[in-house]
This record gives C-alpha cells, structure tokens and sequence, in this order.
C-alpha cells in the first residue's frame, strides 16, 4: 500500500476524520477488516488524473463486535513519475 499511496496522500473517513499516509497505513495494520469488496465502480479520465467513484461493502470487528459497513467511495489518482498514485480518497457510509 505504501507504494499506491503519494507521499501527500489525504483520506476522509467516513466519521469525518482526516488522515495522511502514514495515518492511514497505521490505521490499516490496526484494523481487524475481514472483508472488502467492491459492488461498482466508475473511472473518469482527465488528463494525468482520475477520478474513481464506487460503492464497498466492508466486514469487520471492531471493539471485539462484528460490523457490516456498505457505503461510497471517491478516489483520485494521478499518474506520476511513470505510475499511479491515489492522491485522495473519501469514504461515506451509505444509510441504508
């Protein structure tokens, strides 16, 4: 992941919390996720950028309790130095 990730990196969680790269990477060795899967996903190119938007599914235990978590996502990717890099990302839970 660290190699996906821009040194800049920026990531919105779905509580509202705002976390960098390493914040996040962090985050991921902490987290007991069980499951993620992608539902759909769309791709918009714009020059060297692009925009991924879509909708997870994601299972988990969290404070020794499973959850199931379905929601959006909006990812920005920028091709640089010869690859691609998410500069951005934001989850938000869907309600229903």
């Amino acid at each position: 992941m660290d190699r996906l990730l821009d040194s800049a990196f920026i990531y919105v969680d779905f509580d509202g919390r705002l976390m960098t790269k390493a914040e996040v990477l962090a985050n991921v060795e902490l987290a007991s996720v069980q499951q993620v899967v992608t539902e759909a996903m769309t791709a918009s190119l714009h020059g060297n950028t692009v925009v991924v938007t879509g909708i997870f599914r994601m299972k988990g235990m969290e404070g020794g309790k499973p959850y199931l978590r379905r929601g959006r996502f909006i990812d920005v990717w920028m091709y640089k130095n010869g690859s691609w890099v998410a500069i951005s990302s934001q989850g938000t839970l869907i309600a229903r």
